[in-house]
């Protein structure tokens, strides 16, 4: 909910001189739900500047806001096509039929932009009146316009245009071809499914996915069978439609529409299909998941770093590949996925990641490492003839986690007094599974008088010695930070 008194400062800021501040603050009013918004924003629908203009308008229509009908209307005529656009979304946000006679008359705006925003807004309201005038709009010059025109007749499920639409399955433009099948599936006309059947050969793969979409819902309403062999068919296409924001294969379409079929026969071949659909959509399912390993948020990143590993070994190909992404996130989640999946072939590129400017990638790197035994040998050969400290300091700790390999330790005490303290707690953690109490005195002076994390890994490491002197240091530690009340 906004404080009041940020409202009140963009309501004064409409009164600055300055344009540039006067155009941030109604755009920022027009995604505020408020009666005071309204009132603000009411009389800025005949301001000179058409940005203002135009997010007054949508501001109205976003608190549907019936008092502004009549201050709209007019700015359905406004010499700027975005403002005109924004009049027909804020009016048909009102929900009231009264707009909609408007509306349909701005189907024959000049602005290609404009028509489909009204040919969109008409197919969403219902209103059987926008029917004559969108089929007239399926012959307008702009494809684009005449696809919109499509798919809202569609939403209107209006039979007066079936003929057309058939007719614009064989139109030039596939965007068009698309939204006529997609539009004939909501005719509940099971005449259709034959020319349908047709567009499944369609040479666009968003053509013959709508296709596919519209004989799942016609067969499925009027229970009709005759799309199931041609569907089965199409199971065996997997062209990606290039018109979606995911990976979606038409293939995906089929098996949507099979099911909503729902005989046996359809069933049974889409799960003889979903194995093989599962393979295929490993690359693509891969990609989104290396995105999420990019993300700021370290929760989304973990997500997306158990999703890869659950996929298992068959993404091991993608992870080496993201060993050399750009961003160090990617790095840093590649190397770990590999480690948990024992990625054997994986080491020469993890060992590589040792020498990563980033220190994170060269902690998953490390920890990846002392997760694969076939590891050790070019670990060792590492520790004896790397020139760079920071690749000799991951293999000892690597080398130290996997066995008690005597000449990592000299290097694992180098890392615990590292200045880095990923480094450090990457060698303080390796003690927690291989300790030795050789490494006490180096322990007990990174202790510091704080209830820290590093302090924490550090008492960590002192319990599993577990020696005596060990855990007297341990219990000194405690009752200086923790220490007990007086009785």
């Amino acid at each position: 909910m906004d404080h009041p008194d940020e409202i009140d400062r963009l309501i004064e800021r409409l009164r600055a001189d300055d344009a540039l501040a006067r155009q941030e603050a109604v755009i920022a009013l027009a995604t505020r739900r408020n009666a005071r918004v309204v009132a603000a924003l009411l009389p800025l629908v005949g301001d000179p500047d058409a940005t203002i203009r135009a997010n007054a308008a949508s501001g109205l229509g976003l608190n549907r806001a019936l008092d502004a009908l009549p201050a709209l209307l007019p700015l359905l005529d406004d010499p700027n096509e975005i403002v005109r656009e924004r009049a027909i979304t804020a009016l048909a946000q009102l929900g009231t039929s009264d707009v909609v006679e408007p509306i349909i008359a701005k189907l024959g705006d000049p602005n290609g932009w404009v028509r489909s925003r009204a040919a969109y807004v008409l197919g969403a309201s219902g209103d059987s009146r926008a029917i004559d005038p969108l089929i007239e709009r399926l012959d307008d010059p702009e494809r684009a316009v005449a696809s919109v025109a499509a798919w809202a007749l569609g939403q209107l499920r209006a039979r007066p245009a079936v003929p057309p639409l058939v007719k614009l399955l064989h139109a030039e433009d596939p965007k068009l071809r698309a939204n006529a099948a997609w539009a004939l599936g909501e005719m509940a006309d099971p005449s259709l499914i034959p020319p349908l059947i047709d567009v499944l050969r369609d040479p666009t793969p968003d053509v013959r996915a709508k296709a596919a979409w519209a004989l799942g819902t016609l067969g499925s309403e009027a229970g009709d069978a005759r799309p199931e062999q041609p569907l089965i068919s199409l199971l065996d296409d997997f062209t990606e439609v290039q018109d979606q924001a995911a990976h979606v294969f038409v293939a995906q379409y089929a098996a949507e529409a099979l099911m909503q079929l729902g005989t046996e026969a359809a069933r049974a071949a889409v799960e003889r299909w979903r194995p093989t659909a599962r393979e295929r959509l490993i690359p693509y399912r891969v990609r989104e998941m290396v995105r999420g390993l990019a993300h700021p948020d370290v929760q989304t990143r973990d997500a997306a770093a158990q999703a890869l590993i659950a996929e298992g070994p068959a993404v091991i190909p993608q992870m080496l590949a993201a060993l050399d992404h750009k961003q160090a996130r990617v790095r840093q989640g590649a190397a770990r996925v590999l480690g948990e999946l024992g990625a054997a072939e994986a080491v020469e590129k993890l060992l590589r990641a040792l020498a990563d400017d980033d220190v994170g990638v060269w902690s998953q790197a490390t920890a990846a490492l002392a997760k694969l035994p076939t590891a050790a040998d070019a670990l060792k050969l590492a520790l004896t003839s790397a020139q760079e400290m920071r690749v000799k300091l991951g293999a000892a700790v690597a080398l130290w986690r996997q066995e008690r390999y005597e000449p990592a330790f000299h290097w694992l005490l180098i890392a615990l007094n590292d200045p880095d303290f990923v480094v450090q707690g990457s060698a303080i953690t390796s003690l927690w599974s291989q300790p030795d109490e050789r490494a006490l005195a180096t322990l007990q002076t990174l202790l510091t008088p704080e209830d820290t994390m590093m302090n924490r890994y550090v008492i960590q490491a002192l319990q599993s010695i577990g020696s005596p002197r060990a855990l007297s240091t341990v219990q000194r530690w405690l009752n200086e930070v923790f220490p007990q009340p007086l009785e």
